[in-house]
């Protein structure tokens, strides 16, 4: 607790203890765990995530920012093994844009992408779908030796 004094979300945890029942003796639950990452990724400018939440402009509507008991009622109690996920990921964390989801439901969800060829493509769809595929470094393999072959091939005979 001391580590947080003086900080601005430290006020919401101490009069969240008293009032929600989700930090009996300290121990925090895991739905109030997601709250508290939540705030700490877009409030917290020494959270190692900062940068990708706060300096993209991810904000936490006013409704949550400082009031577990409110995101308990829009997001219920956390399903075991499930994480908090915005479904739109340029978007802040609000009602809506928000849904309780597994890691690999996240996985999907990420905003580093690039350009995907077929492997890439066969890679995801068996992923969404839950089928053993090679791995996505295969497909990577594939992609960057396919590359090399167009390179090579457009050299020796001047893009013919």
């Amino acid at each position: 607790m001391s580590a947080l004094k003086g900080r601005p979300w430290s006020q919401a945890r101490r009069n969240a203890q008293t009032t929600h029942g989700h930090c009996p003796r300290g121990k925090s639950s895991p739905t109030y765990n997601s709250w508290e990452r939540m705030r700490d990724r877009c409030l917290n400018p020494n959270n190692h995530k900062y940068k990708d939440y706060a300096g993209r402009g991810i904000k936490i509507c006013k409704r949550w920012i400082n009031s577990f008991p409110n995101f308990l009622a829009d997001m219920g109690e956390r399903p075991e093994g499930l994480t908090l996920e915005r479904k739109k990921n340029n978007k802040g964390y609000y009602k809506r844009n928000c849904k309780w989801a597994t890691r690999k439901e996240q996985a999907n969800n990420r905003r580093k992408a690039r350009p995907l060829t077929l492997e890439h493509r066969a890679h995801l769809s068996a992923a969404k779908a839950g089928r053993k595929q090679p791995g996505i470094s295969a497909a990577n393999r594939a992609y960057h030796a396919a590359w090399r072959n167009a390179k090579r091939h457009h050299a020796m005979y001047g893009g013919t």
